[in-house]
């Protein structure tokens, strides 16, 4: 080693003959032969791909990789404009840094991916990855593969890929930017992007694996396509945080089965539901999603969307908040979640969110009326709440017909709190914001209900609740203004007072229970 050393450094020869084995050099020394079949330029142990033999970098990364062997370890790539044709299969113990190279894909085969990760089961259980790359591709072509082969890729079998982290890298203009095979477990995303996919940003295809996958920092901006794309997760489960997904032209995350969680980030766009999933009700086909910490929607669009997220599938569990804030400058929204998934297990609990923007606070309800959920806790908003505030949230405890008795928000049920339903069986007999409970079904909520436009409707009712656990009521606010008391309320067992009282120098004329007018005041 000292003998090779002194001879580069003493005598700076611009050629010479022997072939320099690359793995071989340690230490600090520059070791770098000429260009040609056999240039390589070593650096601490570490192979530029861009000095290796190939037609194009593809090759050049294959014939690196070729010369690592077993070893594992670093490779990495020039700063430079290339072009690739040639496949890169990259073991999971290798680490690539593209020093921010673009590359670009000129193979136009969706089934053949430019980029596969991933090892046969034998390799040594180490992380590798890429940073700081940028891959573009074209409409007609697969970007970067994980795992093992499913259906007609052109990716070796048997291979799997875990604990390999991507920082720093671009993935652009494919068809598919990114898809994820069979056997990929516990990959992680740091600080990358996902950008204009013609089908997807973002596409797993696999039948197994996709546990804990980790994106930190990454965006997914401008498909034509979805953002996420999955009809069929099958028990994965992917974390989201500090991620923004925007402008995808179709939504932002589509997903049947396995878990989705995301904490704080952005999404925004022209076209809701944001996530959705495809309407498949088959025992075992269920979808867990957990939005929370923050999380910032943005609708663009300047029509009325139906509903941010819209459940499907069958025994869905979806918790959504707390402090999940709603921008909507231009168009209106209908109703948070659009609940459209089946079975008899259903679980939905909702933190307080709002529209800062708003007056109120909150300018939707959280469900439609009907949702098939068998176990709901949403929060209740008052109408005059001030903008970023929001009220605790009270919780069903039982969904058992006409078992929901008191204070509270009762509605569940054939009768609500005594009071029949609306439409009997129904879980919310009526979609508005509710700061008690909806006692008679009607629409009229205990206390002031914004959704309440006839004015022959009472917005605000008085009840009291009597010895036997039903509930009465004493007085009705009309939207058009004026007060009712319903006639036969009794007192104490006595109708309500009539004639005259004082108070200091007013005198108030009652009517039964009533004061109808006062004077001398």
């Amino acid at each position: 080693m000292k003998r090779i050393c002194i001879a580069v450094l003493a005598l700076s020869i611009p050629s010479f003959a022997q072939t320099i084995d690359p793995t071989q050099v340690r230490g600090t020394a520059v070791v770098q032969s000429p260009s040609g079949p056999q240039g390589t330029k070593v650096l601490n142990n570490v192979l530029w791909a861009d000095q290796f033999p190939g037609a194009d970098i593809g090759a050049k990364v294959m014939a690196a990789i070729a010369q690592r062997g077993s070893s594992c370890g670093l490779i990495e790539i020039a700063p430079g404009d290339y072009n690739q044709s040639t496949q890169i299969v990259q073991p999971r113990c290798i680490t690539i840094d593209g020093n921010n190279a673009h590359i670009t894909w000129t193979g136009t085969d969706p089934n053949v991916p430019a980029w596969v990760n991933g090892s046969v089961a034998d390799i040594d259980y180490t992380q590798g990855g890429i940073r700081n790359l940028q891959l573009i591709g074209n409409a007609n072509a697969t970007g970067m593969y994980f795992g093992s082969k499913v259906g007609s890729y052109v990716v070796p079998t048997g291979i799997s890929d875990y604990l390999e982290t991507f920082e720093n890298v671009s993935v652009k203009f494919f068809k598919d930017n990114y898809v994820k095979g069979s056997g990929v477990y516990q990959l992680s995303f740091l600080s990358g992007e996902s950008v204009g996919g013609d089908h997807s940003n973002w596409l797993d295809v696999g039948v197994d694996g996709s546990e804990n996958m980790m994106f930190t920092h990454w965006q997914s901006l401008n498909s034509s396509g979805w953002g996420f794309y999955s009809d069929n997760l099958a028990g994965a489960t992917y974390n989201f945080n500090d991620c923004s997904f925007d402008y995808n032209a179709l939504g932002m995350i589509y997903y049947g089965n396995g878990t989705i969680h995301i904490v704080g980030g952005h999404m925004e766009g022209p076209k809701m539901p944001y996530i959705d999933g495809p309407n498949i009700a088959l025992p075992g086909f269920q979808s867990q999603l957990v939005v929370s910490g923050g999380t910032v929607f943005v609708y663009s669009g300047n029509t009325t969307a139906s509903s941010v997220f819209k459940s499907q599938g069958q025994n869905n569990n979806w918790y959504i908040g707390p402090g999940l804030w709603f921008y909507h400058p231009g168009g209106d929204i209908t109703k948070l979640i659009d609940w459209q998934a089946a079975g008899a297990s259903n679980q939905l609990t909702v933190g307080a969110y709002s529209d800062p923007s708003s007056f109120t606070g909150v300018t939707f309800p959280a469900v439609q009326a009907g949702a098939n959920i068998q176990w709901l806790d949403i929060p209740i908003f008052t109408q005059y709440v001030p903008t970023g505030r929001i009220v605790t949230a009270e919780q069903i405890i039982s969904g058992t017909v006409n078992t929901i008795k008191g204070a509270g928000f009762g509605m569940i049920g054939a009768y609500n709190n005594s009071c029949p339903s609306a439409i009997q069986g129904v879980t919310l007999p009526y979609a508005g914001n509710y700061m008690g409970w909806n006692c008679d079904g009607t629409g009229g909520a205990d206390f002031y209900n914004p959704y309440i436009n006839g004015t022959n409707l009472p917005a605000f009712h008085f009840r009291t609740k009597l010895a036997d656990g039903t509930f009465t009521t004493v007085g009705e606010i009309y939207r058009g203004g004026w007060y009712n008391s319903p006639s036969g309320f009794m007192y104490n067992g006595n109708y309500g007072f009539t004639g005259t009282k004082t108070a200091g120098s007013c005198i108030m004329t009652i009517q039964g229970g009533i004061i109808t007018n006062v004077t001398g005041c």
